[in-house]
Parts: structure tokens; C-alpha cells; sequence
């Protein structure tokens, strides 16, 4: 785990990486879902038909969707044995998002219990131009600011 890489892995001063195990240098392409929220009771009062809402105190942390670029890397055969091991055998781990500004880190989010729940393939068209972009969808227990 750590940093992206120089010369090896151009990453922008002023964007992020996300650590994960057994990754060198941990590009994605983009990192979204990164939500949290508390489920809702709702009670009506029948004398004033007042609808009160409580706090369920059940936390949802989302479904994070993750894009990355697949480059022949090291880290590509160390994300896909991880994504297998995740979706296969419900393997969860631990993970930190670093956000950037001007080359120095921020902040970082903490991740426990992150586990991927797909792994989605583009179209492998032989006349395509584009990058081959691999995109993965996952699921964490808890995530905190760190």
C-alpha cells in the first residue's frame, strides 16, 4: 500500500487515491456513492394526525462505485485477485481514501468492512480506441473522517 508511485503513477496535486491491500500504487479513475445516513420511525399522533419522526439509530453507508484504468500493471492482477476473493468468498478489509491539495494530504476516510459486490467489464470491442476501463461496485460497514 501507499502513495501513488513517481514516475511510474501520474497522479494530480490537488486529487486523491485510495489505499487498499496488497496495491502499490492505487490509481482509480473515479470514487463515488460515499454516503451516510440514519433510517427513519414515523409516528402519527391520531389526536392531532401529526406525523413525528425519530431516528431508527440504524446507519447505511452507501454503495461506493470505483473506475479504474487497467494498464498491464501489477496492480491490476492485485486488484482482480482481490476482487475475487471479495466477491467469491464475501472476503471483507480495511481501506483509506487520501485526498490531496497541492501534493500534501488533507484528509483521509477510513474504510472497515469494505467489500466489492461487482466487477463490471466494458465491452471488449477490437476496434475500440478508448482505454479499458474496469468498473467495481462495493459495500462498507463503516466509514469515518479521519
Amino acid at each position: 500500500m501507499g502513495k501513488p508511485q513517481k514516475p511510474r503513477a501520474a497522479f494530480v496535486t490537488n486529487g486523491w487515491y485510495l489505499e487498499l491491500p496488497g496495491l502499490v500504487s492505487p490509481r482509480f479513475e473515479t470514487f463515488s456513492g460515499l454516503t451516510k445516513k440514519s433510517g427513519t420511525v414515523e409516528v402519527v399522533d391520531a389526536g392531532t394526525n401529526i406525523k413525528y419522526k425519530f431516528s431508527s439509530q440504524i446507519m447505511d453507508f452507501g454503495t461506493i462505485n470505483l473506475t479504474r484504468n487497467m494498464d498491464g500493471s501489477a496492480d491490476d492482477r492485485a486488484l482482480d485477485a482481490l476482487v475475487d476473493l471479495s466477491i467469491v468468498s464475501g472476503q471483507k478489509f480495511a481501506g483509506v481514501l487520501v485526498k490531496m491539495h497541492f501534493g500534501v494530504p488533507v484528509f483521509s476516510i477510513g474504510f472497515e468492512g469494505m467489500r466489492f459486490v461487482e466487477d463490471n467489464w466494458p465491452d471488449l470491442n477490437i476496434e475500440a480506441e478508448e482505454k479499458l476501463i474496469r468498473t467495481y461496485v462495493a459495500t462498507v460497514d463503516t466509514w469515518i473522517k479521519i
